[in-house]
């Protein structure tokens, strides 16, 4: 079994930081998760650099 990826990210409404589970074959895309400290919900954008590291972005969701 593969080790999911737990990047850090910081809630754009909060300020908390939390971790992002990701599996290692996650692909670019957008979705919305949920803060785990205020539960407010966090548009996400993972985008994947061309050396293979992965960028993670949060915003608030509306």
């Amino acid at each position: 079994m593969e080790e999911l990826s737990s990047p850090a990210i910081t809630c754009p409404w909060c300020f908390e930081s939390i971790e992002i589970q990701l599996e290692p074959e996650s692909e670019a895309g957008e979705w919305v998760e949920d803060c785990s400290v205020c539960c407010h919900p966090i548009n996400l954008t993972l985008s994947i650099e061309p050396d293979g590291r992965w960028q993670i972005q949060a915003d608030r969701s509306h």
